[in-house]
């Protein structure tokens, strides 16, 4: 599973208090209000003092019409379809227009999770190969979205296999990125095609790795919980029936 104390100190390295905000990577000093927007749904739940610089400063007026769906805002939130015609071909849009659907009640929330299952080990097991991916190489943003999806479809083995992958993946385990999630893997056969990609651990991947654990732990604490009052009450009406 994905390590947060040590994603968390990841971004600790990436926090300007000058700024208020997060730079994008180690070594890539740029400033972005939609990573930072992500990182700032982290920080309400970790640093919450941090939150509440960027919310008064960095990030203040932002409306980010895409991640802002992970904050239960359906109303700035713009669909896949309107983002891009062919959204459905793409493994982040789809994920964020069946968490839309499911927050609405909408239609069509379980074609969009069948769309993500059939994108999920088409090339490499573990992977979502999509539309982008010839372009990218396998991002684990998309396997974080995906989890969250399937978590709230209770679908918590398959959820938890995907954490597992980025933990074991992309998690970084050493040097000056230790803790962070990298944003792009490239398999061995696949070296030669992807020259250009930098490779880093960063702001946004990092963060959506952390709440997508976050998403996992708390339903697990949820049915742990339920699965507990459900003995304790059958205990107590063997007891009043003896």
């Amino acid at each position: 599973m994905i390590d947060i104390k040590s994603a968390l100190s990841f971004l600790d390295n990436l926090w300007s208090d000058e700024l208020g905000a997060f730079q994008e990577a180690i070594g890539l000093p740029k400033w972005w209000q939609l990573d930072n927007y992500v990182a700032w749904l982290v920080m309400r739940k970790y640093n919450p003092e941090r939150a509440r610089i960027m919310e008064q400063g960095f990030i203040k007026d932002y409306i980010c019409i895409r991640w802002c769906i992970l904050n239960g805002d359906t109303v700035n939130f713009v669909q896949g379809y309107t983002a891009l015609p062919d959204y459905m071909r793409y493994a982040d849009l789809v994920a964020l227009e069946f968490i839309y659907l499911n927050q609405t009640g909408q239609a069509g929330a379980g074609v969009h999770l069948g769309a993500l299952s059939k994108m999920y080990g088409l090339h490499h097991e573990g992977h979502i190969y999509d539309m982008a991916t010839p372009k990218e190489g396998y991002t684990p943003y998309k396997l974080n979205l995906f989890c969250m999806c399937l978590v709230k479809y209770n679908w918590m083995e398959l959820a938890g296999r995907m954490l597992e992958t980025v933990s074991q993946v992309f998690q970084v385990t050493e040097g000056a990125e230790l803790g962070g999630i990298l944003t792009e893997w490239i398999p061995p056969e696949w070296e030669d095609r992807y020259p250009t990609l930098l490779r880093l651990a960063n702001c946004e991947t990092t963060s959506l790795a952390i709440l997508a654990q976050d998403a996992y732990n708390s339903k697990r604490s949820k049915d742990n919980l339920m699965y507990g009052a459900g003995i304790a009450l059958g205990a107590a009406g063997a007891i009043i029936h003896a």
